[in-house]
């Protein structure tokens, strides 16, 4: 199933939801990026797989913070 094809790339988009009706707000997965970009140093990313959309978290030495 996964996340359609033209809609991956706005996933990260404030205000972006495929959630169409269903009370989707789309500020979840942005502020989600938000806070792994500048907060913790890292990155958030999503790909289809033959199970659905895989989220990557990645985050670099906490420690540092």
């Amino acid at each position: 199933m996964g996340i359609q094809v033209d809609a991956i790339d706005k996933v990260f988009d404030p205000y972006f939801s495929t959630k169409q009706g269903k009370n989707g707000h789309g500020l979840g997965l942005y502020m989600s990026k938000k806070i792994a970009v500048e907060k913790l140093k890292g990155s958030l990313s999503v790909k289809n797989t033959k199970e659905g959309a895989l989220f990557k978290l990645v985050i670099k030495d906490i420690c540092e913070l």
